[in-house]
């Protein structure tokens, strides 16, 4: 009797046992035996703290540093500090070290390895940094995951970060001493990696619209370029923002306009256009209506003309034979085009992209201007209120 009552009482201590366990298990209380990593390149592998900065991260992410800072050295180094490593690092998706590969740890730490023992760091560090160089993942998905971790309220002001990076400049093998400075994608992965330690200072240099260091003017007399400026309107306004058909159209339109400077303002000019562009980068809902032919008002000295000056230009420049109709006089043409389109797309801010100008309008006339700037003379018989539109 004393032995079943005993049996009783343990085989009870143990079913609790097993109940309170499998709650533990279920409720998440159950003790961890090591710290879980980040969302990044910690991620289920445990923490550590670098000695060397003193910075919580992984033991992936200290070999990976230790190895790329001795692979990519001088005119080859992918990183400025170590911090800023370790930073970019712990943001990074480890991947799986066995089958390196895609924009993670463990293919940058590959090519790390690889500059160090082939002893040929200008084929394989730029891959190693932060950039991934194509052969770890795209470009303008590395920097947009990066600004992301880094810089939240940067990332969050454009629409779509892979997109509109599309239209900054690559400038080439990615290395640390040739691109601190510069309006580059490759400017911007210094300073983004260089955020995860200071962030007050670098974010603002990370964003589509630098604020300093990736800018033009940082290296450059401000001259303007019809090849900026397209690049840049490709990037900030794709899909249904787009501007022109094709970056020769967006070219051939851009070649109608003054140089002028990068300093211009409220004046018809590529410089001034291409500020804008520059803008949209960060506010294509805003920016992106002024990049088309007619300017939507912006870049004008005279903003009631709307987008009847660009219009206007243009057809002296590419239909000559239409403009004649005006007299031939740049004023008795901006005159006629804002009665002949008063309530049809010649005032301010009407708006302007592809979707627009398919409806008519004052908007399918500049298209089909756009069209002729690249040599088709059919399209200039589509540019008078006369004339239909679409064709």
């Amino acid at each position: 009797m004393m032995t079943s009552s005993w049996f009783r009482g343990a085989l009870k201590v143990a079913l609790l046992g097993m109940i309170s366990v499998g709650c533990a298990d279920l409720i998440g209380l159950q003790k961890r035996t090591e710290t879980d990593g980040g969302s990044g390149g910690g991620s289920g592998s445990g923490s550590v703290v670098d000695e060397e900065t003193a910075i919580e991260t992984t033991q992936q992410c200290v070999e990976y540093c230790d190895d790329v800072t001795a692979g990519c050295e001088a005119a080859h180094a992918v990183y400025t500090t170590r911090a800023a490593c370790i930073g970019v690092c712990n943001a990074l998706d480890p991947g799986d070290e066995d089958e390196p590969a895609g924009n993670t740890v463990a293919c940058r730490h590959r090519q790390a390895k690889l500059a160090a023992s082939q002893e040929a760091p200008e084929e394989f560090c730029p891959a190693a940094g932060p950039a991934g160089g194509e052969a770890c993942g795209d470009d303008c998905e590395a920097y947009c995951r990066l600004l992301e971790a880094a810089c939240p309220d940067e990332y969050e002001a454009v629409l779509d970060c892979e997109s509109t990076c599309g239209g900054l400049t690559d400038g080439g093998p990615f290395n640390t001493n040739d691109y601190y400075t510069g309006d580059t994608l490759d400017c911007r992965l210094i300073h983004v990696s260089v955020s995860f330690v200071d962030a007050a200072n670098h974010c603002s240099h990370s964003k589509f619209l630098a604020d300093a260091f990736c800018t033009n003017e940082a290296t450059d007399t401000g001259e303007p370029s019809c090849e900026v400026f397209c690049r840049n309107v490709f990037g900030a306004c794709p899909g249904d923002r787009m501007m022109y058909e094709s970056q020769s159209q967006c070219m051939a339109t851009c070649a109608q306009w003054p140089l002028g400077t990068t300093a211009d303002r409220n004046v018809l000019t590529v410089g001034c256009r291409q500020f804008h562009a520059g803008a949209a980068l960060a506010e294509p809902e805003v920016h992106c209506h002024h990049l088309g032919p007619g300017g939507d008002g912006v870049c004008t000295p005279v903003a009631a003309e709307g987008n009847c000056e660009g219009y206007c230009l243009m057809m002296e420049a590419v239909c000559p034979g239409q403009f004649a109709t005006f007299g031939s006089d740049q004023d008795t043409c901006r005159t006629t085009c804002l009665e002949d389109f008063a309530d049809d797309g010649a005032a301010v801010a009407s708006g302007y992209d592809l979707m627009l100008a398919a409806e008519g309008g004052l908007q399918c006339r500049m298209l089909n201007l756009s069209r002729a700037a690249e040599g088709v003379a059919a399209p200039c018989d589509h540019v008078l209120v006369s004339q239909t539109c679409p064709e």
